[in-house]
Order: structure tokens, then C-alpha cells, then sequence
């Protein structure tokens, strides 16, 4: 019961964090003396993002971009009536800083937008500027406040799932690639799953790119510390299937280049299917052990057995199948 109730608060964190966020920020912006307090819980839900990282990240962002935006204008609107050239030269000097800091353009945007508001709004009353400022900042830290400690986001089982799909399809592009085999190595199956086998590589990369935003946001999550442990766990597994993919990706090329040549026979492809389908059952196996529960794994690869004597020849074999791939790449 405990269990699905917290659960079900997860799921639904964003509803929470939003609504405690906005009417935080908004009851202490008004008990800080703001006139408008409505930009305190705005910045507060512009702040609140995927994961804690970026929203730290983006509330720091927006400071910075309001107060850059608030410094030149109160610099310089003594100075300047509001008319095309003055609002042109105001925005285009503050967007410049921006973009030469390196602000993604969201909070360009929002330096526009401070130098737009101010320089419009300074004329009415000279302290807007501040209020914009303190707002912005309540809202800004009240967000990242409410992210660290209520329900933060924790990608862990995205990621597993995500480790387990990659694994399933590394398993089926072996099954698929003995049934390339067993129906004889034909040209254009072949160069569909050497396209099925890079689309491998693009999917290892969108994994080890979720992989490394969990273990980002979960290193300022105060509340998975077991999960940091688990998504190490799954960097080493990660690196293993990587692994796996390059061993595959030659292995189809190589079946290529021998299959194309005519000097591989009835045998050599009735083996080496024989080996795909072994190695796609092991791969299975193996998958088991991101569950943790490491289940005759060892048995499976007892299965897969090389040719008697291999070990006194299999050395020169892969230096010279090495050798070979390099010089027909250098070729291409």
C-alpha cells in the first residue's frame, strides 16, 4: 500500500512540485514587498525541468540573464528614450553578452525580454528593476529547493528498461544474422543487417547518453543512494554490450568479405550459423544479470566451444584479419 501511494506521488511529482513551488514563491515575493509577485512562481515553473541538474542549471541561467539584462538597461535608460534605434541597440548589446557567455536560447530569450520589461516599465516606476530581480531569484531557488526535496526525479528504471531493450536487440541481430547465414549469405540481406547493425551503435549511443544524465541527477538526488550503485551497475553492463556490438559488427563484415569471395562452404556457413544462434541465447543469458539474478550464464557460454588447437592459431588469425580490414578501409 505504501508502496503504490509513493509510487503514484512519483509518477505525479510534477503536479506537486509545480503547485508548492508557485504558491511558495508567490506568498514570499509578496512578503518581501513585491507589488507584481506573479514573476516569482512564473520563474519557479520555468525553472522546474526534467531532471535537478538542469534546473539548477536554468535557475542559475535565468539570474544571470535577468541581472545582466536589469544592469545594462538601469545603466544606461537615464540616458535613452524608448523609440526604434534605442530598443534595437539595448536588446541587440544584451542578447551579444548572453550569447558570448554561452546561454542556451531560452535564457537569451529572457535577457531580451528583462531588457524589454525594464526599459519600458523603469519609466513608471525605477524600482521594477529590483523587484524583477528579487522575484526572479525567490522563484529561481524555490524551484531548485522544491526538486531536490520533493520527489526529485530518478531515471534508474529508465534506464534499465532502456539497457534491456539495447540487449534484446543486440540478441536478435545475432538471430538474424545466422538466418543470413543458413539462407546463404545473399549480398543484399547481407547489407541489411550491416544497416540493422550500425543502427545498434546509434541506439548504444542514445543509451550511454540517458546513462550519463541519470548518473548527473542522481548525484544530487539525496535520496538514491543505492540507485547511484545500480547505475554504475549499469555503465559496466553498458560497456559490455558495447562491446558486443563491435564483435558483431566485425563478425557480419568479415561473413561478408568471405561469403563474397566463394570460398566459403555448406560447412562454414552451417557453423558459423550455429555459432550466431549460440552467441544470441548467451547474450539472453546474460541479460539476466541485470536483474541480478545470474542464471546458468556460465553454462551457456560452457556450450560455446572453438575448434581443438584454435588457441595456438586463433593469435595470428585476428592480426591478419585485422591487418586486412585496415588496409581495405584505408582503401575506401
Amino acid at each position: 500500500m505504501i508502496k503504490t501511494i509513493v509510487n503514484f506521488f512519483n509518477k505525479t511529482s510534477i503536479i506537486w512540485q509545480t503547485a508548492l513551488a508557485s504558491a511558495v514563491s508567490w506568498q514570499l515575493a509578496k512578503w518581501s514587498g513585491s507589488k507584481d509577485p506573479f514573476l516569482a512562481p512564473l520563474t519557479a515553473i520555468l525553472c522546474l525541468q526534467q531532471s535537478i541538474d538542469k534546473s539548477i542549471r536554468f535557475a542559475f541561467q535565468r539570474v544571470v540573464g535577468t541581472m545582466i539584462g536589469i544592469i545594462v538597461i538601469e545603466c544606461i535608460v537615464q540616458f535613452l528614450h524608448v523609440n526604434f534605434w534605442t530598443l534595437f541597440f539595448v536588446i541587440l548589446i544584451s542578447v551579444s553578452i548572453g550569447y558570448w557567455l554561452n546561454f542556451n536560447q531560452v535564457v537569451v530569450r529572457q535577457i531580451s525580454l528583462s531588457v524589454l520589461l525594464v526599459f519600458l516599465l523603469t519609466s513608471h516606476s525605477h524600482e521594477y528593476g529590483i523587484d524583477r530581480l528579487r522575484d526572479t531569484f525567490i522563484g529561481a531557488v524555490i524551484s531548485i529547493i522544491v526538486c531536490l526535496f520533493l520527489f526529485p526525479p530518478d531515471f534508474t528504471k529508465k534506464v534499465k528498461q532502456s539497457i534491456l531493450t539495447f540487449t534484446d536487440h543486440l540478441s536478435d541481430n545475432f538471430t538474424n544474422t545466422a538466418k543470413w547465414i543458413e539462407n546463404g549469405c545473399k549480398i543484399e540481406e547481407g547489407k541489411q543487417i550491416q544497416n540493422n547493425t550500425k543502427n545498434l551503435l546509434n541506439e548504444c549511443h542514445q543509451v550511454s547518453t540517458q546513462l550519463e544524465s541519470a548518473l548527473k541527477n542522481n548525484r544530487l538526488n539525496i535520496y538514491s543512494k543505492k540507485n547511484r550503485a545500480r547505475l554504475a551497475e549499469y555503465q559496466q553492463q553498458l560497456l559490455n554490450l558495447r562491446k558486443g556490438y563491435t564483435h558483431i559488427s566485425g563478425m557480419v563484415r568479415t561473413t561478408m568479405d568471405w561469403s563474397a569471395s566463394g570460398n566459403m562452404t555448406p560447412s562454414d556457413k552451417n557453423i558459423w550459423s550455429q555459432y550466431m544462434h549460440q552467441f544470441a541465447v548467451y547474450i539472453q543469458a546474460w541479460k539476466q544479470t541485470i536483474n541480478n539474478q545470474a542464471v546458468y550464464i556460465n553454462k551457456q557460454a560452457a556450450q560455446i566451444t572453438l575448434p581443438k588447437d584454435m588457441d595456438k592459431i586463433q593469435y595470428r588469425y585476428s592480426l591478419y584479419n585485422a591487418a586486412y580490414e585496415f588496409i581495405q578501409d584505408f582503401k575506401r
